[in-house]
């Protein structure tokens, strides 16, 4: 595996794809609604500076190799097309 960044995969419906810096305003957009963070362990985003250093720890934490999270989006879409119900899907590491 290539550790600088997580490999794409698609399928003919759903896109998973490294989460960049262009995608801050996305991820502030879902993860600012309180109805999305509702059961989530963290409180809604409060600005959009928050969504860029959640992008931040998202890349330092997979450098790490502490975190796999990728973005999904429609298979044609882009930005514009995610789902805000399914932005992200991790996996975390139990090691310390």
């Amino acid at each position: 595996m290539n550790w600088e960044r997580l490999p794409a995969i698609n399928t003919n419906r759903l896109s998973l794809r490294w989460i960049s810096a262009e995608d801050v305003d996305d991820v502030y957009t879902i993860y600012s609604d309180p109805e999305v963070m509702r059961y989530w362990s963290t409180p809604p985003l409060a600005d959009r500076n928050a969504a860029s250093k959640l992008v931040s720890e998202i890349h330092e934490s997979f450098k790490r190799r502490e975190l796999l999270q990728w973005g999904h989006c429609a298979a044609q879409g882009r930005h514009a097309d995610w789902e805000r119900h399914a932005f992200s899907s991790g996996l975390h590491s139990s090691q310390s």
